[in-house]
């Protein structure tokens, strides 16, 4: 991803945490521990029956954190899962969502895009709509759908089958900070988010040359 292993950028990401969070990576694959303690995060070797296509990331994450308590000896207050397919999310978002968890004592905080529409669903037979009056999209209510990008957890709440407490909250993120890569077509925007150029233009004016030109500029 725009040459960098994609997991680079979720452990860079964690490890520039004001927060100084100790930082994991949970893999089967040898490649992946490599690349994973060449940019600074340790490695918590995942079991083979946890390694599944068909295993969901609770009993991974909590698999995770309690090896990674009993290898410092520690109890954990919060546990953060970054998936490596959100690169665009910045450190100062993921540091705010953390503070927003913690003021506000949430349980869980879950990254979201809001993503207003009009839309429908099936029971039974039936096509029904999910909403209850056709709007314009600036009326619509908010319409949050979860990202890769993060879920905050109290530890407390974190078990084997779930990671989601009673007291819930969700966190807003831009939508190029929400990009999941599930396709090439997400690569493709993602890769060229993150090859964006920055530019600056500089102009100079004084008594001598005058400001006519920055005024028009």
């Amino acid at each position: 991803m725009n040459g960098k292993p994609l997991i680079s950028y979720a452990i860079q990401c964690a490890l520039e945490s004001n927060y100084h969070p100790d930082v994991y990576v949970s893999t089967d694959d040898e490649e992946i521990t490599e690349i994973s303690e060449q940019y600074g995060a340790m490695v918590i070797t995942r079991d083979e029956l946890l390694s599944s296509d068909l295993v969901t990331l609770d009993p991974v994450v909590y698999d995770a954190t309690v090896k990674a308590e009993q290898n410092k000896g520690i109890k954990y207050d919060y546990v953060i899962t970054i998936q490596p397919t959100s690169p665009l999310l910045s450190t100062q978002t993921l540091d705010k969502a953390i503070a927003y968890a913690i003021h506000d004592n949430w349980e869980t905080v879950i990254s979201v895009v809001n993503h207003p529409r009009l839309s429908w669903t099936t029971s039974g037979h039936d096509i029904i709509p999910l909403y209850k009056e056709r709007k314009n999209r600036q009326e619509l209510p908010p319409q949050y759908f979860e990202t890769g990008a993060f879920v905050i957890s109290k530890r407390c709440v974190l078990k084997e089958n779930s990671r989601i407490g009673r007291k819930i909250s969700v966190y807003e993120v831009s939508d190029d900070e929400g990009i999941d890569i599930d396709n090439s077509s997400d690569w493709i925007l993602a890769e060229g988010i993150l090859k964006k150029k920055r530019i600056v233009f500089r102009a100079d004016g004084y008594i001598e040359l005058g400001l006519g030109h920055i005024y028009n500029s």
